[in-house]
């Protein structure tokens, strides 16, 4: 079956939602057991997350590009293979930094990665002042649940109201339901914050979804690897410098 141009970004932005939608369930669940084993010792949650990412560190290595890949990546094996995937890069980046567009969306992209991810782990130092440490696993799982209702029907909204509309929307309510949290701290705050994850991802699966109508199948793979990396190099520039202000001036 072929489809539009239009149709493919649609159903992109579907199937996209539905698999993090995925991954946020199983956030929560993750958050609750988390929240459990730390009330008895915090040995028993580092030493499972370890071990998931050694796992997933294992499972890396075993994935291989599908039949008919392997022409279009250039991965011919040996030199030849990793100089053309450093040409491949060069020509992606050039493009991409050429083009205006592209380059404001992904600037947007890893900037928002780094900022909202940073500020987001910190959250949990105001939410502890709120609630008892053996609730802070569930206020994570409620984050994660809302997050997953808005990738489970992310897709459907993108198709009747576009993504530009969601994107704002989601950064306003997303600062609004932050900042009632902050200004009129109570029981009730985390339950409020964590009501902007409904918009989470709403706004995660508008940014992919744009950047998706912006790159070419040469591209897509490459480019969507390269901002990821960009987000999480400047996420770790930006986390100490959140806490040295916090240090200073207070975690509100």
């Amino acid at each position: 079956i072929v489809r539009g141009a239009e149709d493919q970004d649609t159903v992109f932005a579907e199937t996209l939602g539905r698999l993090k939608s995925m991954f946020q369930f199983a956030l929560a669940i993750s958050a609750l057991i988390g929240g459990f084993l730390a009330a008895w010792s915090w040995v028993y949650v580092l030493l499972p997350s370890s071990l998931s990412l050694f796992s997933a560190l294992i499972f890396a290595f075993t994935i291989r590009l599908p039949p008919g890949c392997e022409e279009v990546s250039g991965k011919s094996g040996g030199e030849d293979g990793l100089r053309a995937s450093f040409v491949h890069l060069k020509r992606s980046l050039a493009e991409f930094l050429g083009h205006r567009r592209m380059l404001a969306n992904g600037t947007a992209e890893v900037i928002g990665t780094a900022v909202g991810e940073a500020t987001y782990q910190f959250r949990v130092t105001f939410i502890a002042g709120v609630w008892p440490a053996a609730w802070l696993g569930a206020s994570r799982m409620l984050d994660n649940l809302c997050a997953a209702l808005g990738f489970l029907f992310a897709g459907k909204l993108i198709r009747r109201f576009g993504e530009y509309p969601l994107l704002i929307a989601g950064k306003v309510y997303g600062r609004l339901a932050n900042l009632a949290g902050l200004l009129y701290p109570g029981i009730h705050s985390p339950v409020v914050m964590s009501s902007a994850g409904l918009f989470y991802g709403l706004t995660d699966v508008s940014r992919q979804s744009l950047m998706h109508q912006l790159y070419n199948d040469g591209q897509r793979a490459t480019l969507g690897s390269v901002v990821a990396l960009l987000g999480a190099l400047v996420l770790a520039l930006f986390a100490p410098l959140l806490g040295f202000v916090a240090d200073l001036y207070g975690p509100v």
